[in-house]
């Protein structure tokens, strides 16, 4: 259809019809939108299937049928529903009206032809009746009209026993073949015929979008290694560091006592006091910035908030309520959470092996049977969306670039309003 779509596009440029090759060009973009979003709609329902995300995997299974109606209309309608301004250009040709067909009469039987009237001068009264057919003589005659074939009717979704899914509802046998690991039927674009030059046309234009995300990725870890340099004294030439403020003493700490030290003979040797001991800096980082997403501020409550409320790097323990670091959300969960460990809890959650997710524990066995993700020593799953980043710079840039990570109620302001 895109092939066709840039055929009739050329054909509308040379015969001066710009406007009918506008809505072309308008056309094939949206329908290689739409052919897009089908191929990405299909790789997230495999991992949502993968993840046991029963739910979220039957909704975009709902938006694939959707999409999957529209590329299946007739080139006509597929145009006019990519380009409704193609009917002020081309209107629609009118749909034929099909006539009704009268249905089949069916042949007399032989008692009502015993009834019908005879036509007067035949018989031995002046009425003979009209002639028979043959094989309805004795009986009743061959019917016209074919019986209508019986409904078939659906079987009801067969339910396993394999258990509940985690909305703890009983897993239905469509659930089962949408968790397999099944070839999925080639969509999008891939159904239709393509040339080899648009192939590879898609092919770099693929590449070269790649390339450029994983350039953007790369200037912006640079940039963030050079900021952090530059704010613990070390940056380029014309870059001051922030100026140093005193430290705040804790309420909750005990002061620290006061250790003569050893003057040295010459007071002219006298060494230069530690900035880093003098509680101006910890752990390499400024104060008032923060250790996870690098958050700068200058007002303590301010960064208190920040640490409790904002911070992509941070996420509340759904069962405790306590604000721990997303990457260690599932150890928390099972070795340090007290609702976990708490008997009166319905639902105990425990760490599978392989992909070192939290998983119900009623649904541990089946999980680690069909789990397929083995993590390596450079290899950490986000325990928000389930996708595979490299530890590091790769994980800070997932939680913290863009909109941050999807999944996360405090960049994702979708989630808060459910």
């Amino acid at each position: 259809m895109i092939v066709t779509l840039n055929i009739k596009k050329t054909e509308a440029a040379e015969n001066e019809e710009y406007l009918k090759a506008d809505i072309y060009k308008a056309a094939v973009t949206n329908l290689r939108a739409l052919t897009d979003t089908l191929e990405e709609l299909e790789i997230r329902k495999r991992k949502a299937a993968q993840a046991e995300m029963y739910r979220a995997a039957h909704d975009m299974n709902l938006e694939i049928k959707e999409i999957q109606t529209i590329l299946d209309m007739d080139d006509e309608t597929l145009l006019h529903t990519l380009a409704p301004e193609m009917a002020t250009v081309m209107p629609p040709k009118p749909k034929p009206v099909v006539q009704p067909v009268a249905p089949a009469m069916p042949a007399p039987q032989a008692n009502e032809v015993a009834s019908l009237p005879m036509s007067p001068g035949q018989g031995g009264a002046g009425y003979a009746p009209l002639p028979q057919d043959p094989g309805s003589v004795g009986g009743p005659g061959p019917s016209m009209v074919t019986p209508a074939p019986p409904k078939v009717v659906p079987p009801p979704p067969i339910v396993s026993d394999g258990g509940l899914n985690p909305f703890g509802q009983p897993i239905t046998q469509e659930e089962m073949q949408m968790g397999d690991s099944r070839p999925i039927k080639p969509t999008g674009m891939a159904a239709f015929a393509l040339s080899e030059e648009d192939k590879l046309q898609i092919a770099e234009e693929h590449r070269l979008r790649a390339e450029q995300k994983k350039r953007e990725l790369k200037e912006l870890a640079r940039q963030r290694r050079a900021a952090l340099k530059a704010a613990q004294g070390g940056g380029p030439l014309g870059v001051l560091p922030p100026t140093p403020q005193p430290a705040v003493p804790s309420m909750t700490q005990p002061p620290r006592q006061m250790v003569a030290k050893p003057q040295p003979a010459h007071p002219e040797a006298r060494p230069e006091p530690d900035v880093m001991n003098d509680g101006e800096e910890e752990g390499g980082f400024p104060v008032g910035m923060c250790h996870f997403c690098l958050y700068q501020s200058k007002d303590e409550s301010d960064l208190r908030r920040h640490l409790l409320v904002d911070c992509p790097c941070l996420c509340c323990c759904p069962a405790c309520e306590r604000v721990v670091e997303t990457p260690c959300l599932p150890e928390h969960m099972v070795a340090e959470c007290a609702a976990n460990q708490d008997p009166n809890t319905p639902v105990h959650f425990d760490l599978c092996p392989k992909c070192r997710q939290m998983i119900p524990d009623i649904l541990v066995q089946d999980h680690v049977s069909n789990c397929t993700v083995v993590l390596t020593d450079i290899q950490v799953m986000c325990p928000l969306c389930n996708e595979l980043l490299k530890d590091g710079e790769d994980a800070l840039t997932h939680y913290t670039e863009g909109r941050g990570c999807r999944a996360n109620p405090r960049t994702n302001p979708e989630l808060l309003q459910r």
